[in-house]
């Protein structure tokens, strides 16, 4: 029941946010389509009304949504020649997600969180071959028989009752790290703001970004505004104007892939230093049994910030 109501609050505040049920969607002031025409990827599978969803972005590329959960999660597959890599495990915590990859692929798979919140690690544990990106905060939760144990404060478990049991790490990823999985190569890149772990990871051969949490349609909680900001540079720097960017969340439709571009994380840079100037109140607004409360910016019509949150068991977000 819970879980029902959450989506209500979220989608509400969705449709408060960006315009309304039955907005005509319709190209944005810099000539980018909508994202409803730009995510226009069809379903190829839902596995006999699973959980998941499949959709092929391209032939060695899916997206794997979940659009029965209320955040709408969507983890995403790239098969290399030599080795499949599923970025996020998905907030369903049953091995469901394995077999949905195992149904994809037949190479070794190794899966890498963009970061350690519980919507991104629900299915974590039932991969053999795990990666994390290596920073100062995932290091401290080594535990002293090897395993990683990352606690509920951080992960946010409390949200849904769920909790990441310690997990072997396979391999530590150094932040500007490039992989092979053959023929494919990505870079992965620390890219905190909405985390302190937050990863994007950029499929140089495709000229593809995976952006996690730090962009997708909807609203972006930051933790760090100035982290987020110099994520921002980074990030930008990182891509160039055909770079296909995909998010971690469905937006409005929660059935379709949500693509982003490459001006919504230059609108997002420009609202970080007009918010840093002080420059954007916000308005105050809470999600009963979800935010306690928190600080609301729109920036455009497919994003807004919000700040200052303090979750419903009083925990400040802010790192």
């Amino acid at each position: 029941m819970k879980s029902y109501f959450l989506w209500g609050m979220l989608f509400f505040l969705t449709v408060v946010i960006f315009g309304g049920i039955g907005k005509t969607a319709s190209a944005d002031d810099q000539g980018n389509p909508p994202v409803k025409a730009a995510a226009g990827i069809q379903p190829i599978s839902n596995l006999n009304n699973s959980w998941f969803v499949i959709y092929k972005i391209r032939d060695h590329i899916f997206a794997i949504g979940e659009p029965r959960y209320y955040q709408h999660n969507i983890s995403y597959l790239i098969a290399g020649q030599k080795r499949a890599l599923l970025i996020d495990a998905g907030a369903n915590a049953t091995d469901e997600m394995l077999q949905v990859v195992k149904s994809l692929t037949d190479k070794p798979v190794s899966v890498l969180p963009t970061h350690l919140h519980f919507d991104h690690v629900g299915g974590l544990k039932y991969f053999d071959d795990i990666w994390l990106l290596d920073t100062p905060f995932v290091r401290s939760c080594k535990q002293s028989d090897g395993s990683y144990k990352i606690p509920g404060s951080f992960t946010l478990g409390f949200i849904d009752k769920f909790e990441l049991p310690a997990i072997k790490v396979n391999r530590m990823v150094a932040p500007d790290e490039i992989i092979d999985l053959g023929r494919i190569k990505i870079k992965v890149v620390l890219a905190p703001g909405h985390s302190q772990d937050e990863a994007v990871i950029y499929d140089m051969t495709d000229n593809m970004l995976f952006a996690g949490d730090f962009i997708f349609p909807g609203v972006l909680i930051g933790g760090n505004s100035g982290q987020y900001l110099d994520s921002c540079t980074r990030v930008i720097d990182l891509i160039n104007r055909d770079t296909e960017i995909y998010g971690a969340h469905a937006g409005e439709n929660f059935s379709l892939v949500p693509k982003m571009y490459v001006s919504d994380i230059q609108a997002l840079k420009q609202f970080l230093i007009e918010f840093a100037a002080g420059r954007s109140e916000g308005t105050l607004f809470n999600i009963p049994e979800f935010i306690n409360r928190g600080m609301h910016h729109p920036i455009n019509d497919r994003i807004s910030y919000l700040d200052q949150v303090i979750w419903i068991n009083g925990q400040e977000y802010k790192f």
